[in-house]
């Protein structure tokens, strides 16, 4: 990936990368709620908002899409690199946190799915000496199979590892093949846990992650990956002092890859098609509960495409076609509702220096927002004069 594309998105639509999980696609103001009705757009504001809405929503759940997607196939079938989101601090939310985490730990369950001989079969956590931890003793993993060979649960038991300083307890299962199967990591009474340390002696957390989800994935013939996802990700950072949340409901994610002829180049194409929902939640801080904000999220036939070429240079494009849904509290954030985007012609973006240089975006077939170079847009409603909107400008009608 190129550097330069870490500023794309921002260049793009507007949102400002200095707010935390959702960015702008907080709500709040006049709008009429319900996935079933459009909201109405009567002003190049809330149109300029719901721009700045669909494309940071589209950010964060392709992002947690790609990442999940990536986790369960375990390089086997990757997802497709959608490098206009490469602006996105994929390790800030706590589904990212978590991957982060949990990859090696999925690895090695994969690995031994397939050469543990002997059920049920008990192995050592750390490549320490056993011990060397004194509050985790006993830590262990336990690998179990059922009858037919088809479901494999494996059982964490404050499972210390003092070589990487990393702690984890929990129930995992995976039923089927690795790339083909469902996987279901914790429960409601027993969240799988993950938490990093800042040494062998295991005394100092600096960030605990802990999930109970259900994640199922499969691989067609060519490539193409369905995962649906339902299930609460949370995490504190004892670091920074922060504390978020997310929870997926029957999200559905296909990914595929595939090419396109643009000038006459050849381009890669990554397309994710997202249907569900998710939320967020951050609280005021690691030791502090009270909620700071809230965002739901819905998502229906909601397509994000990024165009890269395959060799050589030239402009990235970005689509995104769909309907989605925002509600948020505290309100007067930004707008909520239920808004359709088309996008006209692609967003094209300069990866050299992040910047948009064209493209045409309609929001419920009224509002049309006209991307120019240096980041900023034009908006008109209802066929009235475009109204324009400096970077500066549409990061603060959705400021936080």
């Amino acid at each position: 990936m190129k550097k330069s594309t870490q500023v794309a998105l921002s260049a793009v639509l507007v949102f400002s990368l200095a707010i935390f999980i959702s960015a702008c696609s907080s709500g709040g103001g006049s709008s009429s709620g319900g996935s079933s009705s459009i909201t109405s757009l009567s002003t190049t504001t809330q149109g300029a908002q719901t721009a700045a809405a669909g494309v940071t929503s589209a950010r964060n759940v392709a992002s947690s899409g790609v990442q999940l997607s990536s986790l369960v196939n375990s390089g086997s079938s990757p997802a497709p690199a959608f490098r206009a989101f490469a602006g996105t601090n994929m390790k800030t939310t706590a589904v990212g946190k978590f991957v982060a985490r949990f990859s090696p730990i999925m690895k090695k369950a994969q690995v031994m799915r397939t050469s543990a001989m002997g059920y049920p079969m008990a192995i050592s956590c750390s490549s320490s000496a056993s011990g060397t931890a004194p509050n985790y003793s006993n830590d262990s993993i336990t690998i179990d199979m059922d009858a037919s060979g088809n479901i494999m649960t494996l059982t964490f038991t404050q499972c210390a590892d003092t070589t990487t300083y990393n702690l984890t307890d929990g129930v995992m299962t995976i039923t089927g093949a690795a790339s083909s199967g469902i996987y279901a990591i914790g429960t409601n009474t027993r969240p799988f846990i993950v938490a990093d340390y800042t040494s062998s002696s295991m005394t100092t957390t600096t960030d605990m992650s802990q999930v109970s989800a259900t994640m199922s994935s499969s691989t067609s013939a060519t490539g193409d990956n369905t995962m649906s996802v339902t299930g609460l990700f949370e995490d504190w950072d004892y670091v920074l002092h922060s504390h978020d949340k997310q929870t997926m409901t029957n999200l559905s994610i296909n990914s595929a890859s595939t090419t396109a002829m643009i000038s006459n180049a050849t381009y890669s194409v990554s397309t994710l098609t997202i249907d569900g929902s998710e939320a967020g939640t951050t609280y005021v801080s690691d030791i502090d509960p009270t909620i700071n904000y809230t965002e739901n999220a819905s998502f229906s036939g909601f397509s994000v495409a990024d165009k890269t070429p395959a060799s050589g240079t030239g402009n990235d494009y970005l689509s995104i076609n769909g309907i989605f849904s925002i509600s948020t509290t505290p309100a007067n954030k930004c707008i909520d509702g239920t808004f359709s985007i088309v996008t006209n012609t692609d967003i094209a973006i300069d990866p050299i220096t992040g910047q948009t240089q064209s493209g045409q975006m309609t929001i419920n077939s009224n509002v049309v927002v006209i991307f120019q170079a240096n980041g900023a847009v034009s908006v008109s409603v209802n066929g009235g004069t475009a109204q324009p909107f400096t970077l500066q400008e549409l990061d603060s009608v959705c400021a936080l």
